[in-house]
């Protein structure tokens, strides 16, 4: 009996010890630091208080759609030739991009839910985000614009889950984001001068005497004969 429960007993002995490995891994990994990963930031605000936040992708996104790269021209027809093609207006660039939500070298046991109330905190606060440690076209502006770095909008943001572990936590998802640049002005509003309220003097009652209606008669008759002369 006890030579057919040895390779039981080996087993969950391997099983444990990978499990412990694994767990010293994944300490590791999150000590090293999150220098040089793919980030979002959302802007700095000039309120008091408020800090920005920052969310460090746990994979780089691999495949990412970039749309409105061009601007918009226009045809000017021409009654029989062909048309002529006018600039229009500047795009508003956009972004689409999926990534993996999971703990680096795990996956199946700890839990993602924090990351994506995180994520979707930063979509509900309307704040401006921008992108460190990512490709040119996420990161910095067009040749040309006078702004460091580019802004953008979350228009969308949704996940689908993968994997679950025994208490039915998502443990990996795939997540959807979108984006659309933002660069609308930053307007600083000027302080006026409170404005103060001065009453008005009171109205004096200056009484009149009696209208002398001989006068305004007279005053009448003359002007008219004035005027027929």
């Amino acid at each position: 009996m006890p030579d057919l429960l040895a390779p039981i007993v080996q087993d969950i002995r391997q099983i444990s010890v990978a499990a412990q490995n694994r767990r010293a891994l994944i300490e590791q990994f999150s000590q090293a630091g999150n220098e040089g990963k793919p980030t979002m930031h959302t802007a700095r605000s000039e309120r008091e208080g408020d800090q920005p936040l920052s969310f460090v992708f746990p994979f780089p996104p691999q495949q990412i759609q970039y749309s409105n790269m061009s601007p918009e021209l226009s045809e000017i027809a021409r009654p029989g030739k062909m048309p002529l093609i006018a600039f229009n207006r500047f795009r508003a660039r956009q972004i689409s991009f999926k990534f993996l939500l999971a703990v680096p070298l795990d996956g199946i046991a700890i839990s993602i839910d924090s990351s994506i109330e995180f994520l979707q905190f930063m979509a509900a606060t309307t704040k401006t985000v921008y992108f460190t440690n990512m490709d040119r076209q996420i990161s910095n502006p067009l040749v040309g614009e006078d702004v460091i770095r580019i802004f953008w909008s979350i228009i969308d943001l949704n996940f689908s889950s993968i994997r679950r572990n025994q208490q039915n936590e998502i443990t990996a998802a795939e997540a959807n984001l979108t984006l659309v640049e933002n660069v609308n002005p930053r307007l600083k509003a000027s302080e006026l001068p409170r404005i103060t309220y001065t009453s008005a003097p009171p109205v004096q009652n200056r009484s009149r005497g009696p209208v002398d209606t001989d006068l305004l008669f007279n005053s009448y008759t003359q002007g008219q004969q004035r005027g027929t002369t």
